[in-house]
């Protein structure tokens, strides 16, 4: 619902991401930061169906 302002039916793990700040190039100046991130497969729960007329540009 955050990311997309809609409900959302989350569905299978898909992958785990983990990154140790002190592990990586940049420990200089985040060493304390440890992420854990989960991806997702997820499904809008009521598809729109929003009608949008292609957009024309014009050149001059």
């Amino acid at each position: 619902m955050e990311e997309v302002g809609e409900e959302v039916e989350i569905g299978e793990l898909l992958h785990i991401r983990e990154d140790i700040g002190k592990n990586h190039e940049h420990s200089s100046f985040d060493f304390h930061v440890h992420q854990v991130e989960y991806y997702f497969v997820c499904n809008l729960v009521k598809e729109k169906k929003i009608k949008r007329l292609p957009i024309q540009i014009v050149t001059k």
